[in-house]
């Protein structure tokens, strides 16, 4: 009786354990789920609540400190995650004083661009948003310049009739600016300019009333006269 009474004494007593020990939870990020386990999972959609109220009253300094804790913990709880936080570091890119703060904000983005296809996908879409944002606010280098280009021309490969305007002109510039410095051959620059005007008249064919397209048309065919960009 007494070993009975004690049995049914320790199962209380680890029964009662249960929701304490649930509770400690894991992040989305470690278990791999949408938000996480327990506690884990209370902070995460607490941060999330928080971040996304003061990012629609763009209230983007006190959005950051939350949303960086959704960013961090529970990766794939939305898309939006990264769609907000591309804003809101540009935002910081374009406010920022002098250029190693810039470069910060800058690599940040990368990150969170790569994060975006670990947890997301759309590798070929976003390696191009990479890639303009790399050209838009980075380094006029050739080096940096040159990894602008190979990142267009992984987009323009992975998505083929589908890459945008933006992408097809500024891949098909870059070419011409690289073959100028020596840094890519002839027959390179005469394949670009092959492969971007097939892409451009193929969805011209489509939509022949398309303005972007009919601009990089355009602009593509007067490539070998003038440089459209001052890189």
């Amino acid at each position: 009786m007494m070993n009975t009474l004690r049995k049914l004494f320790l199962f209380t007593f680890l029964i009662s354990l249960l929701p304490s020990l649930q509770a400690f939870g894991q992040t989305g990020a470690e278990e791999g789920s949408k938000f996480g386990s327990g506690k884990d999972s209370i902070r995460c959609l607490k941060n999330l609540s928080l971040y996304v109220e003061y990012y629609r009253q763009n209230n983007y300094e006190d959005a950051i400190e939350p949303w960086k804790v959704v960013y961090s913990e529970c990766p794939r709880a939305s898309k939006n995650i990264y769609l907000h936080g591309e804003n809101m570091i540009k935002d910081a890119i374009e406010d920022a004083e002098d250029e190693n703060r810039k470069k910060k904000f800058l690599d940040s983005l990368m990150n969170l661009y790569d994060k975006r296809i670990e947890y997301f996908d759309q590798e070929g879409y976003v390696t191009g948003k990479k890639a303009l944002d790399l050209l838009n606010h980075g380094e006029k280098s050739a080096e940096n310049l040159k990894k602008v280009y190979d990142l267009l021309a992984k987009s323009i490969d992975m998505r083929g009739e589908e890459s945008s305007a933006a992408v097809l002109v500024n891949y098909m510039n870059l070419s011409n600016s690289l073959h100028k410095n020596g840094i890519i051959e002839d027959k390179q620059i005469l394949d670009d300019y092959s492969l971007t005007l097939k892409l451009v008249e193929s969805q011209l064919e489509d939509d022949p009333d398309h303005k972007m397209l009919t601009r990089a048309k355009e602009t593509i065919d007067k490539i070998d006269d003038r440089s459209v960009f001052d890189y």
